[in-house]
């Protein structure tokens, strides 16, 4: 694993993974980078979340994510 990334591993469940796009599998193992986008902090959980918002969720994020709340 590069120290500019981290490892990730996530586990959908109670129907979440039918958010998801095709195949629908409840386990992924995400590789993201290590500090955010703009380059000033590291990955929290809140990148996270709008990195699988963003990335994995294709149809009804509202199901899955409501302001701040999943």
């Amino acid at each position: 694993m590069s120290e500019a990334t981290v490892s990730v591993k996530v586990e959908f469940g109670g129907g979440t993974e039918l958010l998801l796009a095709p195949p629908q599998d409840k386990r992924h193992n995400l590789r993201l980078p290590r500090l955010k986008e703009d380059g000033t902090s590291q990955t929290d959980v809140h990148y996270l979340i709008e990195w699988i918002r963003r990335n994995l969720i294709v149809e009804r994020e509202e199901l899955f994510v409501e302001g701040d709340s999943v």
